[in-house]
């Protein structure tokens, strides 16, 4: 017999782990469309738009960068690919305003791939900072 509801031990259970080791560091990390692009251009960053391909046409897709349709059915493996030929670069994810590609790179850190960088604003954010774009037909 438990002293203790299950729901209550098992939250006891997860802030007594947090206090003894610490909390979970996460592979995500935030940056700039400016940041990512000087990484981009240092070879340190390999960029890849997530969005739709008419998202794709109709604004662009910051140079460079690998076009993926997240919704795609073999968009995993197209990924998992995109980054074993990148090296020991870090993979940025980028969509349109950067609340996809935050939704993707949690995902991609909860499954323990990473580290992962998220384009901060998207391509809105890519597009107003006046860098470089290439144009997609889909």
């Amino acid at each position: 017999m438990t002293l203790f509801p299950t729901a209550f031990s098992m939250r006891a259970a997860c802030a007594l782990t947090i206090l003894v080791t610490g909390p979970a560091m996460s592979e995500t990390q935030l940056m700039s469309a400016t940041d990512v692009h000087a990484g981009q251009q240092a070879g340190g960053i390999v960029i890849v738009d997530i969005r739709r391909p008419d998202e794709w046409a109709a604004t662009g897709v910051a140079q460079g960068a690998h076009t993926l349709d997240m919704r795609a059915p073999d968009f995993v493996q197209r990924l998992m690919a995109v980054m074993e030929q990148s090296g020991d670069a870090e993979l940025a994810v980028i969509c349109r305003s950067g609340a996809r590609s935050a939704a993707l790179a949690a995902q991609l850190d909860a499954a323990g791939i990473g580290p992962i960088i998220d384009v901060d604003g998207g391509t809105l954010a890519w597009i107003e900072a006046e860098l470089p774009v290439d144009q997609v037909n889909p």
